[in-house]
């Protein structure tokens, strides 16, 4: 008995302790001479003394019981505990008493709490995961169904969270996300469910609604408080969400549909320009089916070679010489025809094909401008090539450039990267620092659609730029519509304030080019001069073209 780690304590029929051991000093801190003839009740919670009840029926006989159970230790402590009772007899076989063994559980009880915790909570946020919400859906809809009520569910997926976790790091990204949950429990009913099911995406599962517009309200609540800025470590950020709603049962009876439908609702947000939210439609679903379409074609036509360059001409507008080319991205499907790059694009952005099939577009349009740099008169011809917001988050995109220019020959003051305001706006200081090793190279940097988003102008005095490229639906409306005459004139200015080069896209007439130049407006590019070509019909219009005679 001394030696066991176990408590072995013997008791009397009416409850008085009459033997305790060493292992029992351990698991409770009563010495000896602090319990014996004592009642064993002081070691039992209040709501449990009814076990011991188990010595009556130990004298008529029975055989030993075994239970898990509650005991307290010195100061109340509870622990945890496994209890087997057994009788005690005399030499002529009469009870006349109990043994307890007990020993402690409480750490196998904490671990299969944890266990049970991890299968049902996510541990970053401590919200429900898709088990636990899957249950309490479940229940919901079961009880929705036999009382006729109408449920809810939000697709909840966070705006521009992957740049900040990129380029500030997981520990700035988790602590962000904890934030986020805890605004969205402080919006929502204790009786909703606020569901963590992947990096950014939460689910919000609203129970007993009245009418679909109690969903868009609490949609509205959640993108307001989600959209407030955020003070995280030195940094101050700002997030948005888009948010897909489905309900019950409109939109689904089971919780597998309501969760897809609400998904889909939810691209179709971020589709319409993200921070809003989404109601489902028959719509949306064929829409969808044809996005998921079209990303199994995409695939298979990276694989087959489907996808090519096209080259649009850049004129110089003062002298009309050709300075450059940029390349375009397209796709001619077998069965669909020529695909919109507005089309596939977003989809490779999405699954990521958008990386491996980037860099080939990369270094293909690389190896052809070091190509054309054989013809006589364009040894300087520069390419520029589109860069996706995915493609210049990645850490080693500097790296990839580099290596591409290097093993191509293409002389680095060639190769022109264009990247849209959205992305040099995501990350400034990641941007800033990536400019600036692929300008310590001599590789050149151009800001697409200028005017389109939104740009602060302290901003671009810190990046490396080299030129602003104003977007076409500026374009369109000159010469005769003032307002974007005074919008075009004030891109150029801005570009010469920052010693940028100003290039225009989409002239289509000599009104429009004459338009630019009467402002200093540096170069263009449009149907005036050439639509986007093959690269053999490109080096056969450049062989071709002659600037007019000064």
């Amino acid at each position: 008995m001394e030696s066991s780690n176990d408590a072995i304590i013997v008791k009397d029929l009416n409850g008085i302790i009459t033997s305790w051991n060493a292992g029992a000093e351990k698991i409770f801190g009563y010495r000896e001479s602090e319990v014996i003839g004592f009642s064993i009740s002081r070691l039992i919670p209040s709501d449990r003394l009814n076990e011991e009840d188990i010595t009556v029926n130990l004298s008529s006989g029975k055989l030993t019981d075994h239970f898990e159970t509650v005991r307290l230790g010195k100061g109340g402590k509870p622990i945890d505990v496994s209890v087997t009772i057994s009788p005690v007899k005399d030499g002529a076989g009469k009870v006349i008493g109990a043994s307890q063994v007990a020993r402690d559980i409480t750490q196998r009880k904490e671990s299969q709490e944890h266990i049970q915790y991890l299968a049902h909570y996510d541990s970053l946020t401590g919200l429900p995961n898709r088990t636990l919400l899957a249950d309490r859906m479940k229940v919901a809809i079961g009880q929705a169904a036999r009382y006729s009520k109408r449920l809810a569910l939000l697709f909840v997926d966070l705006d521009r969270f992957k740049p900040v976790n990129d380029t500030l790091g997981h520990d700035v990204g988790d602590k962000l996300l904890k934030a986020v949950a805890k605004r969205m429990q402080s919006t929502v009913r204790h009786t909703d469910t606020i569901s963590r099911v992947g990096g950014d995406e939460f689910i919000i599962f609203l129970s007993q609604i009245e009418a679909a517009e109690d969903a868009a309200r609490v949609a509205e609540k959640l993108i307001a408080a989600i959209s407030q800025p955020y003070k995280i470590k030195e940094h101050e950020l700002m997030l948005t969400a888009s948010i897909g709603i489905s309900i019950y049962p409109d939109n689904g009876k089971e919780a597998a549909s309501l969760l897809r439908n609400a998904d889909t609702s939810m691209y179709s947000a971020k589709e319409a320009g993200k921070n809003r939210y989404q109601f489902y439609s028959e719509d949306l679903t064929s829409r969808a089916v044809e996005r998921f379409s079209l990303e199994c074609d995409l695939r298979d036509a990276i694989g087959r070679n489907e996808i090519f360059v096209m080259y649009q001409p850049q004129i110089e507008l003062a002298t009309r010489r050709v300075i450059g080319a940029e390349a375009l991205m397209r796709w001619q499907h077998p069965r669909r025809g020529l695909v919109s790059p507005a089309s596939f694009i977003p989809v490779a952005e999405d699954t990521g094909l958008i990386l491996s099939l980037g860099e080939r577009i990369l270094r293909e349009s690389c190896l052809q401008a070091r190509k054309w740099h054989n013809c006589r008169g364009f040894e300087e011809l520069r390419v520029g090539v589109n860069v996706s917001a995915v493609q210049f988050r990645q850490k080693d995109f500097t790296d990839v450039v580099l290596r591409v220019v290097e093993e191509t020959g293409l002389p680095p003051h060639c190769l022109e990267l264009e990247v849209t305001e959205s992305v040099v706006m995501q990350g400034v200081e990641s941007v800033v620092q990536k400019m600036r090793i692929l300008d310590a190279r001599g590789i050149k940097m151009a800001i697409d659609d200028f005017g389109t988003g939104y740009s602060s102008l302290s901003y671009l005095r810190q990046f490396t730029l080299n030129r602003l490229k104003i977007d076409q639906s500026f374009i369109r409306d000159l010469p005769h519509n003032a307002d974007a005459e005074a919008i075009v004139r004030t891109i150029a200015a801005t570009g010469r304030s920052l010693g940028l080069r100003v290039i225009a896209e989409g002239i289509e007439t000599e009104a429009q080019a004459k338009f630019l130049q009467s402002i200093e407006c540096d170069e263009g590019q449009g149907y005036l001069y050439a639509k986007p070509m093959v690269a053999n019909d490109f080096e056969a219009w450049l062989t071709a073209w002659k600037p007019p005679a000064a």
